[in-house]
């Protein structure tokens, strides 16, 4: 019985970015994916679904993991949105500025909690 392939990836990026790609943008070693110059998602989409294979003007991405694969373009790219909201992805360059804010929030409703009280 043969397997059917899995056409559609979705791929975190190490830059934390999610996407969606056709299996043939994805490099031999898996570690690099090429990303169309494409201006908009319609042209994007075009080309995921024509499964244009990579030219030289693509750039190069490293990737951090594969997601997700399927044979289902609209169900992987609704599975960005879902991935993007339960990724484990924590991006430690923003948790100072978190931090920053959660405090100016805690000040902030305490400041409110004694003119309310």
């Amino acid at each position: 019985m043969s397997q059917k392939s899995k056409h559609y990836q979705l791929i975190e990026l190490e830059n934390g970015e999610i996407i969606v790609v056709h299996e043939t943008w994805v490099s031999p070693e898996k570690q690099h994916v090429f990303w169309p110059p494409y201006p908009d998602n319609y042209t994007y989409r075009r080309s995921l679904e024509k499964r244009e294979e990579p030219a030289a003007h693509w750039t190069i991405h490293p990737t951090k993991r594969v997601i997700y694969r399927t044979d289902n373009l609209p169900k992987a790219l609704a599975k960005v949105k879902k991935a993007e909201y339960t990724s484990n992805i924590v991006y430690y360059h923003l948790l100072p500025h978190i931090v920053t804010l959660k405090e100016q929030n805690s000040q902030i409703l305490a400041a409110i909690r004694q003119n309310i009280l």
